[in-house]
C-alpha cells in the first residue's frame, strides 16, 4: 500500500501457448481501479470497478485468445494474494 491509502501491486503475467507475456501495474483510486499494461512497448491502460475488470480492460488489445490465457496464468494467485493483504491493511 501506498502512503496515499492506495493499493499498488506490479506483476508479470505468461500467456502459455502464445510465448507472449506482459507487465502489469494495478492501482486502486478511491473506489475505482487503473491497471496498466505494458504491450509493445507501451502502456494501455484499463479502469473498472475492481481490480480484475481494470486488468481485463487494460489486456482488451491484445484480443480474446491472448488475453485468456494471460487471465488464466496461475501467477495471478501471488497478486491477487497481495491486494487482498493490502486491502485488508487499509
Amino acid at each position: 500500500m501506498n502512503r496515499d491509502g492506495a493499493v499498488s501491486v506490479q506483476f508479470r503475467l505468461d500467456a502459455p501457448g502464445t510465448g507472449f507475456a506482459v507487465n502489469i501495474h494495478v492501482r486502486s483510486f478511491g473506489e475505482r481501479w487503473m491497471a496498466t499494461a505494458e504491450i509493445g512497448g507501451k502502456p494501455e491502460v484499463g479502469i473498472g470497478r475492481n481490480a480484475r475488470q481494470a486488468l481485463e480492460a487494460s489486456l482488451a488489445t491484445l484480443g480474446e485468445r491472448v488475453a485468456s490465457a494471460c487471465l488464466q496464468d496461475l501467477a495471478l494467485l501471488a497478486p491477487s494474494v497481495e491486494i487482498a493483504r493490502q486491502q485488508r491493511a487499509s
